[in-house]
């Protein structure tokens, strides 16, 4: 038997069989069972689309929590346990949150009754997590978060609501019991504020 790697996903198998006996085996059977399931899924692979099979699109959550796709020769300066930690803290307060891991570099947050995207979170940035929230213009200001991460804002350039921003770097910028409330009296004026009946 000769085996040859061919370009791409491929390999050509050569075998000298000289009498049936030879390859009337189980293994043999096994092996071409095998060989025509590997075929079949390289052929279904190159009918998908590129961006279909990127490692983000198929392990999404992996992907995410993996040290995996940050800037290449930049240090980490933010501890990766936080991302996990700090989804825990949300689905305390919304356990039905959606959360979709399909993009590259970022999560985003649906809650029920709303159809607009609540939250992103830029989890491959070198210097920290970076959190977003959308919610009621005018409900906060700069006092009412300043407690929570690195150099907190608020911008409220949109004419529909205002986006509070936070980088978190480690744990203890993310007080749990003030940022549960936090998250329970944002998520509340971002439910007034685009809710299905506003």
């Amino acid at each position: 038997m000769r085996v040859k790697n061919l370009k791409g996903p491929w390999q050509a198998v050569t075998i000298l069989v000289h009498r049936l006996s030879e390859i009337d085996t189980p293994a043999f059977h096994q092996f071409l069972d095998q060989a025509v399931a590997s075929f079949e899924q390289n052929l279904k692979n190159f009918r998908m689309r590129p961006e279909d099979v990127m490692p983000w699109k198929v392990n999404g959550e992996r992907w995410h929590l993996s040290e995996k796709g940050f800037p290449i020769g930049r240090r980490i300066a933010w501890d990766r346990s936080i991302l996990p930690y700090l989804l825990d803290l949300v689905r305390d307060v919304e356990p039905e949150v959606q959360v979709n891991w399909n993009a590259r570099d970022c999560i985003s947050f649906r809650v029920p009754g709303s159809s607009r995207t609540w939250a992103q979170w830029r989890t491959k940035q070198a210097n920290g997590l970076d959190c977003r929230f959308l919610g009621k213009k005018g409900q906060f200001n700069l006092s009412q978060i300043e407690e929570f991460g690195h150099h907190p804002c608020i911008r409220s350039d949109r004419k529909d609501g205002d986006v509070l921003c936070f980088e978190f770097r480690e744990q203890r910028d993310i007080p749990p019991q003030e940022w549960k409330e936090f998250l329970r009296q944002q998520l509340a004026g971002f439910r007034e504020a685009f809710g299905n009946g506003s």
